[in-house]
Protein backbone atom coordinates (compact mmCIF):
# COMPACT_ATOMS: atom_id res chain seq x y z
CA UNK A 1 0.00 0.00 0.00
CA UNK A 2 1.26 3.35 -0.52
CA UNK A 3 2.47 5.61 2.25
CA UNK A 4 -0.59 7.02 4.73
CA UNK A 5 -0.60 11.05 3.95
CA UNK A 6 -1.19 13.01 7.29
CA UNK A 7 -4.62 13.07 8.46
CA UNK A 8 -5.31 16.40 10.01
CA UNK A 9 -7.68 15.77 12.85
CA UNK A 10 -8.86 19.27 13.69
CA UNK A 11 -10.80 21.23 11.32
CA UNK A 12 -8.88 24.46 12.43
CA UNK A 13 -5.58 23.10 11.56
CA UNK A 14 -6.75 21.74 8.60
CA UNK A 15 -8.20 25.21 7.57
CA UNK A 16 -4.76 26.72 8.73
CA UNK A 17 -2.62 24.16 7.04
CA UNK A 18 -3.52 22.23 4.00
CA UNK A 19 -3.40 23.40 0.79
CA UNK A 20 -7.35 23.45 0.39
CA UNK A 21 -7.23 25.56 3.95
CA UNK A 22 -4.27 28.09 2.68
CA UNK A 23 -6.65 29.26 -0.29
CA UNK A 24 -9.84 29.97 1.74
CA UNK A 25 -7.28 31.78 4.36
CA UNK A 26 -5.91 33.43 1.06
CA UNK A 27 -9.24 34.64 0.14
CA UNK A 28 -10.01 35.93 3.19
CA UNK A 29 -6.85 37.88 2.95
CA UNK A 30 -7.76 39.33 -0.01
CA UNK A 31 -10.93 40.22 0.26
CA UNK A 32 -10.77 41.35 4.01
CA UNK A 33 -13.34 39.08 5.12
CA UNK A 34 -13.32 37.83 9.00
CA UNK A 35 -13.71 34.59 8.09
CA UNK A 36 -13.38 32.24 4.90
CA UNK A 37 -15.80 31.47 2.40
CA UNK A 38 -17.45 27.78 2.49
CA UNK A 39 -14.88 25.76 0.47
CA UNK A 40 -17.20 25.35 -2.73
CA UNK A 41 -17.25 28.66 -2.99
CA UNK A 42 -13.49 28.91 -3.78
CA UNK A 43 -12.21 28.39 -6.93
CA UNK A 44 -8.88 30.95 -6.56
CA UNK A 45 -8.26 34.28 -4.57
CA UNK A 46 -9.66 37.11 -5.78
CA UNK A 47 -7.77 40.28 -6.32
CA UNK A 48 -6.19 41.84 -3.41
CA UNK A 49 -6.12 45.80 -2.72
CA UNK A 50 -3.69 47.63 -4.55
CA UNK A 51 -0.62 48.70 -2.25
CA UNK A 52 -1.32 51.75 0.38
CA UNK A 53 -0.05 55.04 -0.61
CA UNK A 54 2.44 54.75 1.81
CA UNK A 55 4.71 52.11 0.00
CA UNK A 56 6.94 53.65 -2.26
CA UNK A 57 5.64 53.33 -5.42
CA UNK A 58 9.28 52.67 -7.07
CA UNK A 59 9.88 49.50 -4.79
CA UNK A 60 8.01 46.68 -7.34
CA UNK A 61 6.00 46.98 -10.08
CA UNK A 62 3.17 45.10 -8.43
CA UNK A 63 1.59 41.91 -10.60
CA UNK A 64 -1.59 39.56 -9.36
CA UNK A 65 -1.97 36.22 -7.52
CA UNK A 66 -0.11 33.57 -9.39
CA UNK A 67 2.55 30.60 -8.30
CA UNK A 68 5.75 31.80 -7.92
CA UNK A 69 9.43 30.41 -8.31
CA UNK A 70 11.87 31.72 -5.70
CA UNK A 71 14.61 32.96 -8.57
CA UNK A 72 12.01 35.13 -9.95
CA UNK A 73 10.56 36.66 -6.56
CA UNK A 74 13.84 37.09 -4.47
CA UNK A 75 15.28 40.28 -6.59
CA UNK A 76 11.83 41.62 -6.28
CA UNK A 77 11.38 41.42 -2.39
CA UNK A 78 15.06 42.24 -2.15
CA UNK A 79 14.41 45.74 -3.99
CA UNK A 80 10.72 46.05 -1.65
CA UNK A 81 12.57 45.51 1.80
CA UNK A 82 15.45 48.02 0.88
CA UNK A 83 13.30 50.51 -0.10
CA UNK A 84 11.01 49.86 2.95
CA UNK A 85 7.92 51.61 4.03
CA UNK A 86 6.22 48.06 4.42
CA UNK A 87 3.29 47.61 6.06
CA UNK A 88 3.66 45.86 9.54
CA UNK A 89 -0.16 45.12 10.54
CA UNK A 90 -0.35 43.52 7.07
CA UNK A 91 2.93 41.17 7.40
CA UNK A 92 1.57 40.41 10.77
CA UNK A 93 -2.19 39.84 9.84
CA UNK A 94 -1.05 37.51 6.52
CA UNK A 95 1.41 35.38 8.88
CA UNK A 96 -1.20 34.74 11.24
CA UNK A 97 -4.01 34.31 8.30
CA UNK A 98 -1.33 31.45 6.95
CA UNK A 99 -1.53 29.66 10.05
CA UNK A 100 2.02 30.20 10.44
CA UNK A 101 1.66 30.37 14.86
CA UNK A 102 0.25 27.11 14.78
CA UNK A 103 3.75 25.14 13.70
CA UNK A 104 6.13 28.27 14.39
CA UNK A 105 6.87 30.78 17.06
CA UNK A 106 9.09 33.39 17.77
CA UNK A 107 11.91 32.62 20.44
CA UNK A 108 10.16 31.46 24.11
CA UNK A 109 6.53 32.09 22.14
CA UNK A 110 4.24 29.11 21.67
CA UNK A 111 4.27 27.11 18.91
CA UNK A 112 3.71 23.44 17.62
CA UNK A 113 5.27 21.19 15.56
CA UNK A 114 7.74 23.61 13.48
CA UNK A 115 11.05 25.45 14.05
CA UNK A 116 11.59 28.74 16.13
CA UNK A 117 11.96 31.52 13.47
CA UNK A 118 12.70 34.12 15.36
CA UNK A 119 16.77 35.22 14.00
CA UNK A 120 15.39 33.75 11.10
CA UNK A 121 16.60 37.24 8.85
CA UNK A 122 20.43 36.14 10.32
CA UNK A 123 20.24 32.88 9.64
CA UNK A 124 19.34 32.77 5.80
CA UNK A 125 18.86 35.38 3.38
CA UNK A 126 15.36 36.44 1.43
CA UNK A 127 15.80 33.58 -0.68
CA UNK A 128 16.54 31.17 1.83
CA UNK A 129 12.91 31.94 3.49
CA UNK A 130 11.44 31.68 -0.01
CA UNK A 131 12.70 28.43 -0.40
CA UNK A 132 11.66 26.93 3.16
CA UNK A 133 8.04 28.55 1.98
CA UNK A 134 7.64 27.53 -1.54
CA UNK A 135 9.34 24.33 -1.15
CA UNK A 136 9.14 23.04 2.27
CA UNK A 137 10.12 19.38 1.11
CA UNK A 138 13.82 20.54 -0.70
CA UNK A 139 15.82 20.60 3.02
CA UNK A 140 14.26 19.08 6.16
CA UNK A 141 16.06 19.13 9.30
CA UNK A 142 16.26 15.53 11.08
CA UNK A 143 14.25 17.06 13.91
CA UNK A 144 11.41 18.10 12.24
CA UNK A 145 11.44 15.54 9.27
CA UNK A 146 8.82 12.34 9.32
CA UNK A 147 10.02 8.81 8.32
CA UNK A 148 9.33 5.95 5.95
CA UNK A 149 8.87 2.53 7.27
CA UNK A 150 8.44 0.02 4.76
CA UNK A 151 7.93 -3.52 6.58
CA UNK A 152 9.00 -7.18 5.21
CA UNK A 153 5.36 -7.55 3.73
CA UNK A 154 5.68 -4.27 1.47
CA UNK A 155 3.31 -2.02 4.04
CA UNK A 156 4.23 1.29 4.30
CA UNK A 157 3.90 3.58 6.70
CA UNK A 158 4.80 7.45 7.31
CA UNK A 159 4.79 10.30 10.52
CA UNK A 160 6.91 11.51 12.96
CA UNK A 161 8.89 8.60 14.81
CA UNK A 162 8.60 9.31 18.30
CA UNK A 163 9.80 6.13 19.73
CA UNK A 164 12.11 2.82 18.26
CA UNK A 165 13.01 0.66 20.99
CA UNK A 166 13.99 -3.28 20.90
CA UNK A 167 10.04 -4.30 20.21
CA UNK A 168 8.39 -1.44 18.37
CA UNK A 169 9.16 1.66 15.85
CA UNK A 170 5.80 3.85 16.96
CA UNK A 171 5.37 6.86 14.58
CA UNK A 172 2.67 9.49 14.82
CA UNK A 173 0.84 9.29 11.50
CA UNK A 174 -0.84 12.64 12.08
CA UNK A 175 -0.90 16.07 14.30
CA UNK A 176 -3.82 17.70 15.89
CA UNK A 177 -4.26 20.98 17.50
CA UNK A 178 -4.11 21.93 21.29
CA UNK A 179 -6.82 24.84 21.24
CA UNK A 180 -5.39 25.92 24.75
CA UNK A 181 -2.31 27.36 22.79
CA UNK A 182 -3.71 26.74 19.50
CA UNK A 183 -0.20 25.26 18.50
CA UNK A 184 0.09 21.74 16.44
CA UNK A 185 1.45 19.44 18.69
CA UNK A 186 2.10 15.22 17.60
CA UNK A 187 0.70 13.99 20.88
CA UNK A 188 -3.36 12.93 20.65
CA UNK A 189 -2.95 11.36 16.98
CA UNK A 190 -2.92 8.26 15.69
CA UNK A 191 0.23 5.95 16.00
CA UNK A 192 1.30 3.17 14.04
CA UNK A 193 3.15 0.50 16.10
CA UNK A 194 5.04 -1.61 13.99
CA UNK A 195 6.94 -4.67 15.22
CA UNK A 196 11.15 -4.14 14.96
CA UNK A 197 11.16 -7.75 13.48
CA UNK A 198 8.56 -6.88 10.64
CA UNK A 199 10.53 -3.73 9.51
CA UNK A 200 12.32 -4.13 6.38
CA UNK A 201 13.83 0.00 6.02
CA UNK A 202 13.84 3.45 7.77
CA UNK A 203 14.02 6.25 5.26
CA UNK A 204 13.26 9.73 5.82
CA UNK A 205 9.79 10.37 3.57
CA UNK A 206 10.90 13.61 1.80
CA UNK A 207 7.92 15.21 3.26
CA UNK A 208 7.47 17.97 5.39
CA UNK A 209 4.62 18.33 7.58
CA UNK A 210 4.76 22.39 6.05
CA UNK A 211 2.41 21.94 2.70
CA UNK A 212 4.42 23.77 -0.05
CA UNK A 213 3.58 27.24 -2.14
CA UNK A 214 1.01 28.36 0.76
CA UNK A 215 2.23 32.16 -0.31
CA UNK A 216 0.91 31.28 -3.60
CA UNK A 217 -1.83 33.59 -4.79
CA UNK A 218 -0.27 36.84 -2.29
CA UNK A 219 0.41 39.31 -4.34
CA UNK A 220 3.73 40.53 -4.19
CA UNK A 221 3.06 43.31 -1.94
CA UNK A 222 2.04 40.98 0.74
CA UNK A 223 4.88 38.88 0.38
CA UNK A 224 7.16 41.44 0.77
CA UNK A 225 5.32 42.67 4.26
CA UNK A 226 5.25 39.19 5.42
CA UNK A 227 9.35 38.67 4.83
CA UNK A 228 9.46 41.91 6.32
CA UNK A 229 7.39 40.62 9.58
CA UNK A 230 9.62 37.23 9.88
CA UNK A 231 13.17 39.10 9.24
CA UNK A 232 12.27 41.68 11.81
CA UNK A 233 11.30 38.94 14.28
CA UNK A 234 8.01 40.88 14.44
CA UNK A 235 9.43 44.01 15.55
CA UNK A 236 7.46 47.53 14.34
CA UNK A 237 9.89 49.38 14.66
CA UNK A 238 12.62 47.58 12.33
CA UNK A 239 13.88 49.90 9.53
CA UNK A 240 12.06 47.84 7.10
CA UNK A 241 8.50 49.37 8.14
CA UNK A 242 9.42 52.97 7.66
CA UNK A 243 8.94 54.82 5.01
CA UNK A 244 12.18 55.73 3.43
CA UNK A 245 12.60 59.68 1.94
CA UNK A 246 13.49 59.60 -1.60
CA UNK A 247 16.92 60.70 -2.46
CA UNK A 248 17.87 64.46 -3.68
CA UNK A 249 18.60 64.51 -7.19
CA UNK A 250 22.30 66.51 -7.51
Amino acid sequence: MPPRPFALRSPVLWIACSVTGALLCLAALASGASAPAPATAVTSAPPASPPSAATPAAAVVWGGPRAYEVEELTPIINRALKAGGRDFERGKSTFQTLGCPICHHFGEGVGGIGPDISGVGGRMGTDGILTEILEPNKYISDLFGTKLVTTKTGETFMGRMIANDATYVTLAQNYTIDLGSMTATWEGGTLAKIKVGDVDTIEESGVSPMPPGLINGLKEDQVADLLAFLISGGDPANRMFRTVPATPVK
